[in-house]
């Protein structure tokens, strides 16, 4: 069974968080504040923490930050539970997976469960991410920030397939305009190869090129810049049929 720590100074919201996520089959072990979840996170392996954010002796700001500074726990899913919106930027940034906004029912928790913890299943994917633009790897990989997705960016056709030989991939995403090698150059080798010919890939293009792409490469989707996050998540847990 899937467990979480639920952390919140008051013990009647804990009991109502507690009696939801358990409801979802969700296993729970309480805290009152974060220092108590730091405690019991080198205590027990659990699947992912649900915090309050404005708590005493460590706040869910704080705990967040923590959790994503320690190599053991910088994976776990955060749900944060608040009614304090001028904050919510701030804690994003420092790793907070989704917000759960106060007042919540029932379905709100549980569907934030079931996307960042019980679909999650201890599996996890490898995504390769292809674009000359560094810093566009960056944001993609911000904005498709999954629990289960690990991103191996790459900035080159040549550092793409040596990433290829050496790490399993599950799955690509290519920009279209590239110097030197092209997106569909690219593509046109990965499926020349038995060994990766079978991996999905998604293409992202700028809109006035998408006449240019041949999608009879098998290519899954294109998605025009700038894309919608959600969108090319979607795509591929449906590919990776998470």
């Amino acid at each position: 069974m899937k467990n979480v720590i639920i952390a919140d100074d008051f013990a009647t919201q804990r009991n109502l968080i507690k009696m939801i996520v358990n409801s979802a089959g969700v296993d729970c072990i309480e805290a009152e504040n974060g220092k108590e979840v730091i405690k019991l996170l080198n205590e027990h392996s659990v699947d992912g923490v649900i915090t309050d954010l404005e708590m005493p002796e460590m706040d869910g700001y704080e705990l967040t930050k923590s959790i994503r500074n320690n190599p053991l726990t910088k994976n776990l899913p955060i749900l944060m539970i608040t009614s304090v919106n001028e904050f919510e930027a701030k804690a994003k940034q420092a790793g907070v997976t989704e917000f759960i906004h106060k007042p919540f029912d029932n379905t709100d928790v549980i569907a934030a469960i079931e996307r960042h913890i019980t679909n999650k299943e201890g599996e996890s994917f490898n995504v390769l991410l292809l674009d000359d633009d560094e810093m566009q790897t960056s944001v993609w990989e911000k904005s498709l920030d999954l629990p289960y997705f690990n991103f191996i960016s790459t900035h080159s056709a040549r550092e793409a397939l040596h990433e290829l030989r050496r790490s399993t991939v599950d799955a690509i995403i290519t920009d279209y305009k590239m110097p030197d090698v092209d997106g569909m150059m690219f593509v046109r080798k990965i499926k020349s190869m038995d060994e990766f010919k079978h991996l999905p890939v998604l293409m992202v293009s700028e809109p006035d090129f998408h006449n240019e792409i041949d999608t009879s490469q098998r290519i899954n989707k294109v998605f025009p810049t700038p894309f919608n996050s959600q969108n090319v998540k979607n795509e591929l847990k449906k590919l990776l049929n998470v």
